[in-house]
């Protein structure tokens, strides 16, 4: 098994294992402050959402910005076209304005999957490097036993996550999270209380 850094959520199942390597040099953008020369984009655009508002759990080095919270992660299932099951640990996080997929980590999958569709979204990083989404995944997601129809945008997040289970489909679940013993509820089919333990370690 790959080793990755403590807070990293990586795939788990009967997906290949997530790449842990950090970007090149030769990967990032350079920095541009208030447009994006290639996609003319102001910084107020609607289309733009800030890195500060996507849930990110490791720095550079690896270590936890979260001294006092860990961040609370579950097995996601994505169903594909064909009855694929494709498992993630997920980072659940009510503060995430989008719902979020890694790009590296979508293109091992991909072919298991629905083909995503085109998204106008833009990620800007903490530099101000506009970020253009890659695409977003429609389908079936499942998580504790429930099944549900949700969207996740194709962004690259460094390897701070897989799988980020952002306030969008919290809502499309109807989930609480229970922040006194670090739990999340949602009901099942048949009206019957689910409880997801966090599986952080």
């Amino acid at each position: 098994m790959i080793s990755v850094p403590k807070c990293v959520a990586a795939p788990f199942g009967d997906t290949a294992l997530a790449l842990t390597q950090r970007i090149s040099k030769e990967e990032k953008i350079s920095c541009r402050s208030e447009t994006s020369s290639d996609a003319n984009v102001h910084s107020y655009d609607e289309r733009i959402i800030d890195i500060a508002r996507i849930y990110t759990v490791a720095t550079e080095s690896g270590k936890c910005l979260l001294e006092e919270s860990e961040p609370f992660i579950h097995g996601v299932a994505l169903r594909g076209p064909k009855g694929e099951v494709v498992r993630f640990r997920g980072v659940f996080d009510d503060g995430a304005s989008i719902s979020a997929i890694d790009s590296k980590v979508f293109a091992m999958v991909k072919h298991r999957l629905s083909k995503p569709k085109q998204s106008n979204r833009i990620l800007r990083m903490v530099n101000g490097v506009l970020v253009p989404s890659e695409g977003k995944w429609i389908g079936n997601i499942e998580v504790g036993g429930v099944t549900l129809e949700g969207v996740f945008e194709i962004f690259p997040s460094g390897n701070l996550w897989a799988l980020l289970f952002g306030k969008p489909l919290l809502r499309t679940f109807d989930m609480t999270h229970r922040y006194k013993n670090n739990t999340i509820s949602l009901k099942g089919s048949s009206g019957n209380v689910i409880t997801l333990f966090n599986q952080f370690s």
